[in-house]
């Protein structure tokens, strides 16, 4: 009999071990099952098409043609959708655009009331649920109620296109009025006829239609069909087992005894 011990000693500490971090973990659960459940909505966005930009795309075309020589750029669509994407995604991922956002929302102003909670320290709260995965074009946001979370999003989604815009265009405008400033003068100073035909082409083009949108999209905001898990759903679950763990070796430590 005196053989058995040691294999039945083992067992019992296995199973000791086993209940205590199943213990935690259930715990641990429990926990977050009582939390208030939320509900992500996202998007995802592409670089815009040439017809989503407006007239930006052919005054930007123009600039570029005449500041090289007059000769048409290789690349010219994609760079000029690119530079526009990623001022869009610039804006989606500032931390300053997202509070001032979120502080100044109708919604989470209402929201932060109902929780008692002053709307700036709810607002950076908020903040960290509003992501950007560059590597899918996907952009997040989750909150309690499912509609109020989809709403904040589209208005964030057009916030952040309405700033882009105007930072395109005013980049634009500085640089055109500084290179017609320079084309004109030596055109007027009669250095070549090839200045004189940047000048004709320069002010041959539309004024800008503040039309330009700066993303495309993959798949417009939607709800999810369930709650979203919490961010920290793994983190907590790790610990509750280690805290069981530990827990049970403990206890097995005092049967030794």
């Amino acid at each position: 009999m005196e053989h058995q011990k040691p294999k039945t000693s083992l067992l019992s500490n296995i199973l000791i071990l086993v209940f205590f971090i199943g213990l935690s973990v259930g715990a641990g659960w429990l926990h977050l099952a009582t939390q208030p459940q939320e509900w992500r909505v996202s998007a995802r966005f592409d670089a815009p098409k040439v017809a989503e930009l407006g007239n930006f795309y052919s005054l930007k075309s123009t600039y570029r043609q005449v500041q090289n020589d007059g000769n048409a750029l290789p690349h010219n669509e994609q760079e000029i959708t690119a530079a526009a994407f990623d001022e869009f995604k610039q804006r989606l991922t500032a931390l300053d655009d997202r509070l001032e956002f979120l502080t100044n929302n109708t919604l989470v102003q209402q929201t932060a009331a109902v929780n008692h909670q002053p709307t700036a320290v709810f607002a950076r709260q908020l903040a960290e649920k509003l992501k950007f995965d560059s590597a899918t074009g996907t952009l997040s946001f989750q909150l309690v109620n499912p509609d109020h979370a989809a709403t904040v999003l589209s208005d964030f989604i057009q916030k952040s296109s309405l700033k882009a815009r105007e930072n395109l265009n005013n980049d634009l405008i500085q640089q055109w009025k500084l290179l017609f400033q320079q084309v004109k003068q030596s055109a007027d100073a009669n250095l070549g006829e090839q200045w004189q035909a940047k000048l004709t082409l320069m002010r041959s083009v539309q004024p800008l239609d503040n039309q330009l949108v700066p993303y495309h999209f993959i798949q417009k905001p939607i709800a999810a069909t369930k709650p979203a898990l919490p961010d920290n759903l793994t983190l907590v679950l790790a610990l509750c087992a280690g805290f069981g763990a530990l827990l049970g070796l403990f206890v097995i430590a005092l049967r030794r005894k």
